[in-house]
């Protein structure tokens, strides 16, 4: 029997939109997250895409950790999205003992212990519309190593800090306003003079200038050039030969002595 174009065209819409009821995995019954992962990829696909989701892309493992990231169609009746499957790893971290707030899963008693990394990439569409693309990225701990140095320096690469990170860069941060303050007592009388060749550094350029005039807690500046660079004193990089001349008032401290 032959098939009109009409006929074939609702024959693979109805395939695309095919959905599966299959059991999903058990939790208790896998030994991490990553192959945890690893079977909802395969239970929750169908059709074409069960063939795809029975290849999976490298694991990389260390002594320390395990890492793996890949895609999928799911087409689930209790799995079709990226809330879904996140919904999924978050029950598995709570079996954890820990927290999920993505991309971490902490330890609830011990926050600054992560049990595992797990970001999913969202607005992305690889499966051609017929469902929803889940894409996630997932980082775990091998066992006894939850605090080790070659595990936690990953995570590091993600934009985690430690609790010791955090008070470390407030501690720099600190450091950074004092050593600001006192430049700017020590050269306040200079900025508020006459003649004083100030610079001032702003979206990759130097701005170059000189104190015409101050009124209240203002300098009137006369910025003569720019250059292409962040270097102090006569380190200023390439001239913008492009700049104009322009006079501005502004604050001193917005400014430093270039002389």
């Amino acid at each position: 029997m032959r098939l009109t174009c009409t006929a074939v065209i609702a024959a693979i819409a109805g395939l695309t939109s095919c959905t599966t009821n299959r059991p999903l995995p058990d939790a208790a019954q896998v030994g991490s997250l990553i192959a945890y992962v690893q079977a909802l990829r395969r239970e929750t696909s169908t059709l074409l895409d069960t063939v795809v989701a029975a290849t999976t892309a490298s694991t990389q493992e260390t002594a320390e950790y395990s890492a793996w990231g890949d895609h999928w169609c799911p087409r689930h009746v209790d799995v079709q999205s990226t809330d879904d499957v996140l919904r999924k790893v978050g029950t598995y971290c709570a079996r954890l003992g820990g927290t999920f707030q993505e991309p971490y899963c902490t330890q609830t008693t011990a926050p600054d212990r992560v049990l595992f990394f797990a970001k999913f990439q969202r607005g992305i569409d690889l499966c051609q519309g017929v469902a929803a693309t889940v894409s996630i990225q997932i980082v775990e701990p091998k066992p006894g190593m939850l605090q080790s140095a070659a595990y936690v320096d990953r995570l590091r690469t993600y934009g985690y800090r430690t609790g010791d990170d955090r008070a470390r860069e407030a501690i720099a941060a600190q450091r950074v306003v004092a050593a600001e303050q006192a430049r700017l007592a020590r050269e306040l009388p200079l900025l508020q003079t006459r003649g004083t060749r100030v610079c001032q550094k702003q979206a990759g350029l130097i701005f170059l200038g000189f104190v015409e005039d101050i009124s209240g807690t203002k300098i009137k500046i006369s910025i003569q050039e720019t250059y292409f660079g962040t270097g102090r004193g006569k380190e200023l990089g390439m001239r913008n030969p492009n700049f104009r001349a322009e006079t501005v008032w502004d604050q001193p401290d917005h400014w430093y002595v270039c002389e």
